[in-house]
């Protein structure tokens, strides 16, 4: 009795236990649940600027550059300007060299007009000497100029034949006196117009050289300011492109920035959601499976209850047939007592019944052996208790589901890693030009190679001092010993006879009649620029050979070599001197 007391009390602390395991396991999912659910604020979004900041940013940079463009084109116009008023410039300090060389001409011939004029007085001094001693010996011997004196003073014939060769003598001594001073004065009026002319021509060829100078400092510092201010709205157009460039740049890295941080943000959120969809499911998997243990658990206890029952039930049963057979022993002793034959039979019968009871009894044992036995089978069934461990199984079919694996295969390799996708020939001379000659004026013009430019200077024997050109680079070349362009070519083909004007535009002309292509020139050959033709000459070179001329191109700069097509724009021609 109280055995199955206990028995019956036990079963409910084994529910009580299978249901404790069903309540941990569900808390268990839920703090899983609980612990990937979002429980902190996200960071700080870095700025996203508006489109409307990006599009005013994106206008303003357009806008710029449209205005750099058209600027552009501004300055491309305005060098091809600039470099057709430092042509100007070139021409006009020719034109100056040109002026100041025939000044230089005038100056000479007055020079030569006033010692002409020093000998004509001369000659009148002369003459008048001889007029005045002439007529001073005729009034002197005033009887040489009569004739009736002559008769009557004559002692002879001889005597006044003489008397009249003198007198022939006198008046043509007088004669060549006369003439004489009449010369002289007209060779003095002659000396003297040319000397006037000489000087009113120095007068006129010093304004052309000033004005020629004047004109060359005007273009320059045209050119000069043209020059800065192309410079300063370039510089300042520039900066402001630089400005709306680094504002559009900096927007569009912003919006960059925040469009990474969405992506990012939409990246962790899908994590998290999938790691929590993962707890979510592993939970649900694990309260499934607390479920099945303690289903399992209280079927195995309710099962394990039955069979207690079911023993404690047989154990009655043996104590009750034990009770019983100890009673029918008992009244059988008695029926012995009373007559031996009934008792024998009683006890045949009492046997027969105690022998049928102890075969009931024997039955009910063996049916409770049996009984106990298959208690045993399910007990055995109660191994259907270790097929918990089946549920345990389910508990790996659950594991599976946790899915480490997979769980780390989807994490690792999915799409939120992506670490797995993968980045003529010359003319024969028609002059006095010989290819020695040419090399000669070359080898003469490399001996100034590094001689400094100088304003309008350089002649036939060397490098002169310069003039000065006041607002040019020129502007202190009284004290530059040096050349200017034609300066340098006059010098080199001087020693070969060949006297050419301090004139590139002249000297295209002057120097020869042969102007060879490009293709044909040779060592001393002498190369022109313009901008306006023959008349707009404004720089000249020499070839040397090998595509390079010597030559000296403006103040501030050195006698120096220069591949020809490096030289200038608006390349002339050339000419061959002697030719």
């Amino acid at each position: 009795m109280f055995g199955q007391a206990r028995d019956r009390t036990a079963a409910p602390a084994g529910g009580r236990r299978a249901w404790r395991v069903l309540i941990s396991s569900a808390a268990v999912s839920v703090s899983l649940v609980c612990a990937l659910s979002p429980a902190s604020a996200a960071p700080t979004p870095p700025p996203n600027p508006s489109d409307s900041q990006i599009g005013a940013a994106a206008s303003a940079k357009a806008s710029l550059a449209t205005t750099v463009g058209t600027l552009s084109g501004q300055i491309v116009q305005a060098q091809a300007a600039l470099q057709s008023l430092n042509a100007q410039a070139e021409l006009q300090e020719q034109k100056y060299a040109y002026a100041i060389s025939r000044l230089n001409d005038a100056k000479d011939g007055a020079l030569h007009a006033r010692a002409a004029v020093e000998t004509a007085q001369q000659g009148i001094d002369s003459a008048r000497g001889n007029l005045t001693t002439f007529v001073r010996s005729t009034y002197m011997s005033p009887s040489a100029g009569s004739t009736t004196a002559g008769l009557l003073t004559a002692t002879d014939p001889d005597a006044l034949l003489q008397s009249g060769d003198y007198q022939h003598y006198v008046s043509a001594h007088n004669l060549t006196a006369m003439g004489a001073l009449d010369r002289a004065t007209v060779a003095k009026s002659n000396a003297d117009a040319k000397a006037k002319a000489s000087v009113e021509l120095q007068r006129r060829l010093t304004d052309e050289a000033a004005q020629a100078q004047r004109a060359a400092q005007g273009a320059f510092a045209n050119k000069q300011a043209q020059t800065e201010q192309l410079r300063s709205q370039q510089a300042s157009y520039q900066t402001q492109l630089l400005s709306a460039q680094t504002q559009l740049a900096t927007l569009n890295g912003q919006r960059t920035t925040f469009l990474a941080y969405q992506q990012e943000q939409a990246q962790i959120a899908a994590e998290k959601a999938r790691q929590l969809a993962l707890a979510r499911a592993r939970a649900a998997a694990a309260q499934a499976q607390a479920l099945a243990q303690a289903q399992a658990l209280a079927q195995a206890q309710a099962l394990a209850q039955q069979r207690a029952d079911a023993a404690a039930a047989a154990a009655e049963r043996e104590r009750q047939r034990a009770r019983e057979a100890a009673n029918n022993s008992s009244s059988g002793g008695s029926s012995n007592s009373g007559t031996d034959n009934s008792g024998g039979s009683s006890n045949s019968a009492g046997g027969g019944s105690s022998n049928s009871g102890g075969s009931s009894g024997g039955s009910d044992s063996s049916s409770g052996g049996s009984s106990n036995n298959s208690g045993g089978n399910s007990n055995s069934g109660g191994n259907s208790n270790s097929g918990g461990n089946s549920n345990s199984g389910g508990s790996s079919s659950g594991g599976g589901t946790g899915g480490g694996g997979s769980d780390s295969g989807s994490t690792g390799g999915g799409s939120t890693g992506g670490g797995g996708s993968a980045p003529l020939p010359a003319p024969g001379s028609t002059g006095g030009w010989t290819a020695a000659k040419g090399q000669a004026a070359v080898s003469r013009a490399m001996t100034q190679v590094g001689t400094p430019y100088s304003w309008a200077a350089g002649n036939y024997d060397g490098p002169t001092y310069g003039v000065d050109s006041p607002g040019t680079d020129g502007w202190n070349d009284h004290t530059v010993l040096g050349f200017d362009c034609s300066g340098l070519t006059m010098y080199a083909w001087a020693p070969q006879g060949l006297f050419m004007p301090h004139y590139a535009a002249s000297q295209y002309l002057v120097a020869g009649s042969y102007h060879p292509q490009s293709g044909d020139l040779l060592p001393g050959d002498l190369l022109f620029w313009s901008d306006s033709g023959q008349a707009g000459i404004h720089h000249v070179a020499m070839y040397i050979g090998d595509g390079n001329v010597i030559q000296a191109p403006n103040s501030g700069d050195i006698v120096k070599i220069t591949p020809w097509d490096q030289v200038a724009s608006g390349y002339f021609g050339a000419t061959r001197p002697l030719t």
